[in-house]
């Protein structure tokens, strides 16, 4: 991004309360999470995409994590971020999926998740969702979708 776009985007942080969430994840002992999960056209037709639950999204995590453990490098997620067409349905669902897995609560412990609510234009808020998934510690996503393809 220009200069000018990132002054944008950062301010669109700022105004959505996220910018110290976003700015934190270079923090060696504390990582970000960010989950593209894509509902609307994406799903409804066959040949764009398949429709998959927000606890398939959490397996994943769970699973990068577990591999970290295993190679000796605890992860503590502090911060998870949501960019989806459809937040007012997909949040609560991977709030829930967050708080299901046992395994992961304790993992997760005190960790806050966050989404872009506000941004004055569409491109905006897609580079601002962009912005944040490049600079997170970790990406669950499908790489069937333009973000996820620009993201991976």
């Amino acid at each position: 991004f220009n200069r000018q776009t990132i002054e944008e985007i950062q301010q669109v942080l700022e105004s959505n309360q996220m910018l110290e969430a976003v700015t934190m994840s270079h923090n060696e002992n504390r990582a970000t999470v960010a989950f593209h999960i894509r509902r609307g056209d994406k799903i409804l037709s066959p040949k764009e995409g398949k429709k998959y639950s927000a606890k398939k999204y959490v397996e994943k995590l769970k699973e990068i994590i577990m591999q970290n453990n295993e190679k000796g490098t605890c992860v503590k997620i502090e911060q998870c971020f949501l960019a989806t067409d459809e937040p007012e349905a997909v949040f609560p669902e991977l709030t829930e999926a967050l708080q299901e897995d046992n395994e992961l609560v304790s993992l997760l412990a005190n960790t806050t998740c966050h989404y872009v609510r506000i941004a004055p234009t569409p491109t905006l808020h897609f580079f601002t969702e962009l912005y944040i998934m490049i600079h997170a510690n970790y990406f669950v996503g499908t790489f069937s979708s333009n973000l996820g393809g620009l993201v991976g």
